[in-house]
C-alpha cells in the first residue's frame, strides 16, 4: 500500500494585521482573509496574504491594525492559470508584546522544475529560482516558488528535478510590472521563499 507522505510545511510570522474580512465558506466552515505586514531588518515590509478559519478567530478581539502572531502552512492554488500563494493560519494570537519581525518558514518537498541560475546585474551575485512541490494531506500538493542566493544558488542549480530538499528561510513579497493589453503595465505582487539554509533529504526507504 502506497504511503500518503505529508511534507514539512511550517510558518511563523508576526506583524500588523489589516483587512480582515469574510472570504468564503467550505464544508459549512467560514474562512476569512487578511494581510499581515512583517518588517525586515532592512526596514522593507513584506505584505503577506493570510487565510484564517473562523474557528480560531477570537470574536472579542478587534484584530484590525493590531500586532498578531500567526502559525500555519504556506499553500498555493492555481486560479485561472495564476499561482495564488497564501499563509493558511492554524493559530492566531494578538499578544500585547511580541517580536514584530518574525518571518520563519520550514519546508520539505521536491524540486519540480529545472532551477534557473542567474546573476544580479550590479553585484553579479548568483541567484537561483526554483519551484518546490510540497505534499499535503489528502494527496494534495502546494507549489511554492523559492529563491536561493550565493553558494546556495549554485548548489540547488546542480540538483535535478525530483530531488527532495529541506529548506528554511522567510516569505517575501515584491512588486513587478506586468504588460497587459494596449501596451499598458499592471503592478502586481509576487511572493517567494527566500532561502537561508538548504540541503538534500535522504529518501531511502529504511522501513
Amino acid at each position: 500500500m502506497l504511503k500518503n507522505v505529508v511534507d514539512k510545511n511550517c510558518v511563523l510570522v508576526a506583524g500588523k494585521i489589516t483587512g480582515l474580512k469574510y472570504d468564503f465558506t467550505f464544508c459549512k466552515e467560514k474562512f476569512y482573509k487578511a494581510k499581515i505586514y512583517v518588517n525586515r531588518m532592512s526596514d522593507t515590509v513584506d505584505e503577506l496574504p493570510v487565510v484564517i478559519p473562523e474557528k480560531i478567530i477570537q470574536p472579542e478581539i478587534n484584530y484590525e491594525g493590531k500586532f498578531a502572531e500567526i502559525t500555519g502552512e504556506y499553500r498555493s492554488i492555481n486560479k485561472n492559470g495564476r499561482l495564488i500563494l497564501y499563509i493558511y493560519a492554524t493559530s492566531i494570537t494578538a499578544p500585547e508584546y511580541g517580536e514584530w519581525s518574525l518571518n520563519i518558514i520550514d519546508l520539505t518537498g521536491c524540486i519540480c522544475k529545472v532551477p534557473n541560475l542567474r546573476k544580479t546585474p550590479k553585484q553579479e551575485r548568483y541567484i537561483a529560482d526554483l519551484l518546490l512541490a510540497v505534499n499535503r494531506a489528502y494527496k494534495k500538493s502546494c507549489y511554492i516558488p523559492c529563491i536561493a542566493w550565493g553558494k546556495d544558488a549554485k548548489y540547488v542549480s546542480e540538483l535535478s528535478v525530483g530531488t527532495k530538499i529541506s529548506l528554511n528561510g522567510r516569505i517575501q513579497s515584491r512588486e513587478y510590472g506586468k504588460k497587459i493589453s494596449g501596451g499598458e503595465y499592471e503592478i502586481r505582487t509576487a511572493y517567494e521563499v527566500s532561502i537561508k539554509e538548504v540541503g538534500k533529504v535522504d529518501t531511502d526507504d529504511k522501513d
